[in-house]
């Protein structure tokens, strides 16, 4: 939600209003708010309203009905319910992931595949994606920013011949140099070495087509997985490669046999909201 959007939202059963909940944080971030109510012990039909108050934008992208199982311990949507609790302990819910805290060290070698991994494991509310988990390198070479995506999969992918960002699978790179944080550049990869970009995050047109036809963009596929790898010519964003450089920076990955969006830093929302995501500072 955002520009001071406000939500009611609740449950009728049989026409009448059984329990509602207010939700007003429009901070322009995804949130899961959570209602909890007791069913009766007739059946009955239950519908959910949502209704949206306040001048500002709301988007609702699922409804989940997640029950409390006796014996078992509360979920919220999207985690396994899990044994209770032996009595006397307090029931622990799984917590987000912390934020990085200082800007993260990428090294200067042209040769990306040798450096370490980081892991790319979060949802985009912070929590550890499910099935395997991708791993990405990153470097420069000062004038490149060079970053290597590896994404495991458990079943072989089919081919899609034109693929589509939001629909096929794919990974993609955002950043902006930390003193012009409003230009986010945001490139897209498919697994069939389709390479796009948008202006999305508030690039100029014609810098991110400039930065598209400049950057080279390598697949590598194998039985279990498969790797992008990109060489971004910073200059072409009008950023500076020189070591110690701060770039506003995250990784998203679409993978579809979980239906799942995997970040780098979980921003709460789109991978190029990168107030809430990470920096990197390219080595010397």
């Amino acid at each position: 939600m955002k520009d001071g959007a406000k939500l009611n939202f609740g449950i009728k059963m049989e026409g009448e209003i059984v329990a509602q909940n207010t939700f007003a944080d429009a901070d322009d971030a995804w949130h899961q708010p959570i209602l909890r109510w007791t069913t009766p012990s007739k059946p009955g039909k239950l519908a959910v309203f949502i209704a949206k108050s306040g001048p500002g934008t709301a988007y609702v992208d699922d409804i989940a009905l997640v029950g409390i199982v006796r014996g078992l311990g509360p979920r919220t949507p999207g985690f396994a319910p899990q044994k209770a609790p032996a009595q006397g302990k307090e029931f622990k819910q799984p917590m987000p992931e912390p934020r990085r805290s200082k800007p993260f060290l990428i090294p200067n070698n042209p040769d990306v595949g040798l450096g370490a991994a980081t892991q790319v494991k979060q949802t985009p509310g912070r929590m550890i994606c499910k099935g395997l988990t991708p791993n990405a390198r990153i470097a420069h070479d000062n004038e490149n920013l060079l970053v290597q995506v590896m994404v495991p999969v458990e079943k072989p992918m089919k081919s899609v011949e034109d693929p589509k960002w939001d629909i096929d699978d794919g990974m993609e790179v955002c950043f902006a140099s930390s003193e012009k944080p409003s230009e986010i550049f945001i490139l897209h990869g498919f697994p069939n070495g389709k390479t796009e970009g948008t202006t999305d995050g508030g690039a100029p047109r014609q810098t991110v087509d400039e930065l598209v036809k400049a950057t080279t963009f390598k697949v590598f596929k194998s039985d279990g997985n498969w790797t992008g790898q990109w060489t971004i010519p910073l200059k072409s964003a009008g950023i500076s490669g020189k070591p110690g450089a701060i770039l506003d920076f995250n990784i998203g990955i679409r993978r579809n046999e979980h239906s799942q969006w995997i970040q780098w830093e979980g921003t709460g929302g789109s991978t190029y909201n990168l107030k809430n995501a990470a920096q990197i500072i390219l080595g010397k």
